[in-house]
């Protein structure tokens, strides 16, 4: 499955943690996670881990619209 990303997105999936983090947190559909388990599970600093779910949520955002 594809998904809709802007430039943003692009630019910090450069960083593969983040790119695989992404990932993973799209594979789980409408689940909400916690800050501190995605820092946990994906061993990322909390800036990272909040990157991580904002660009989740934008991208299901985005994604949503274009459909």
């Amino acid at each position: 499955m594809g998904y809709l990303i802007t430039e943003e997105h692009e630019k910090a999936f450069e960083d593969k943690n983040i790119e695989f983090a992404v990932s993973s947190l799209l594979l789980g559909k409408d689940k909400v996670f916690p800050k501190d388990v995605v820092m946990q599970v994906f061993n990322l600093s909390s800036k990272d881990a909040n990157l991580c779910l904002k660009i989740t949520e934008d991208i299901k955002n985005l994604n949503k619209e274009g459909l």
